[in-house]
């Protein structure tokens, strides 16, 4: 259940963002194409920068992810309002930097789990969530729009954020609930 609900929670809020900075940076493309490459690397960087951190942290970590989901977008808000007059580079530059601490934050869970998932089910089970994280992010997109066009674009964020706040204790009992040493009598997970 976590590695699906990571994927779709990650492509909820991606795909909303998206679409909000739209208007900001004036080119559906563009907007496009620098939300999702801002998101991409910064999630990326997440991912690897945390590696040699404690399992706490990143649980820390992703306590912070909603509040900075929510500030980034009602802070785009603010932005389109009073910064739309910036030349169209500047527009971007302000995008990636509205994007990227979220994706850091969105990167560092996914490959911290997968690596505690890996040490408890083994090599084989690991493909598997990894996999099923990539289906529903797949799904993610066209749920979200359809989410979307029901609810408002608004209602659809603040349901990925929701995804990410259920991840939190289930990140944390995947980390923290069975040490790599303990006796296992079968696979478990959240």
């Amino acid at each position: 259940m976590l590695f699906s609900l990571l994927g779709l929670g990650y492509l909820t809020l991606e795909i909303v963002l998206i679409q909000r900075m739209q208007i900001f940076v004036g080119m559906p493309v563009l907007a496009f194409a620098t939300v999702l490459g801002a998101m991409l690397l910064s999630s990326g960087i997440g991912g690897y920068v945390s590696r040699a951190w404690p399992r706490g942290r990143i649980v820390a970590f992703m306590g912070a992810l909603p509040v900075v989901a929510l500030a980034a977008y009602f802070l785009s808000g603010a932005l389109i309002d009073v910064l739309i007059g910036l030349p169209q580079a500047l527009r971007v530059a302000v995008t990636v930097a509205l994007a990227a601490p979220l994706g850091f934050l969105l990167g560092l869970p996914f490959p911290h789990a997968l690596a505690a998932a890996r040490e408890v089910l083994g090599d084989r089970f690991g493909a598997a969530l990894f996999g099923l994280n990539g289906a529903f992010s797949a799904l993610g997109t066209p749920l979200a729009l359809a989410a979307a066009m029901a609810y408002g674009f608004r209602t659809t964020y603040l349901a990925g954020c929701a995804i990410y706040i259920l991840c939190i204790p289930l990140v944390a009992l995947l980390l923290f609930g069975r040490s790599p040493d303990a006796p296992s009598d079968g696979p478990s997970l959240p």
